[in-house]
């Protein structure tokens, strides 16, 4: 026996719930819904890694430059396992350098910081144009 809206008994046979179809398309429809979300949210921890990663590889290669610039040509940076760090310079033209500083993490892409460090450009040249 079961209850109706106004608290009258009625037969059971007149379907006071759901059916078993009903309850296992609802119990499918969860289901799905739920697994969804968890890929979801699993995508979204993934770029937040992948974020933060890359974050880190640029600090690195500014970290890396600074001290590049300072002297400090040693590779005492500390990185996590697996990256690798390379700090290349190219003359580019008489007075000018290029210096790069790249950070390849666990996945194949890189990172790459380039400055150019140009010096006595100035004193070479017959004008005077620091005025």
């Amino acid at each position: 026996m079961c209850c109706d809206n106004q608290g009258k008994r009625r037969d059971i046979r007149n379907q006071c719930g759901m059916t078993l179809p009903e309850a296992l398309a609802t119990i499918l429809v969860f289901s799905v819904f739920a697994l969804a979300l968890l890929k979801y949210l699993q995508r979204l921890e993934h770029t937040q890694q992948t974020w933060l990663d890359h974050q880190q590889a640029l600090n690195l290669c500014h970290q890396a430059l600074e001290r590049y610039r300072l002297g400090w040509r040693e590779k005492s940076l500390q990185l996590p396992a697996g990256w690798r760090l390379r700090v290349l310079q190219q003359p580019r033209g008489p007075y000018c350098m290029n210096i790069a500083a790249e950070v390849c993490a666990l996945s194949p892409r890189c990172i790459k910081l380039e400055e150019w460090s140009c010096t006595g450009l100035y004193d070479a040249h017959p004008f005077d144009y620091r005025g």
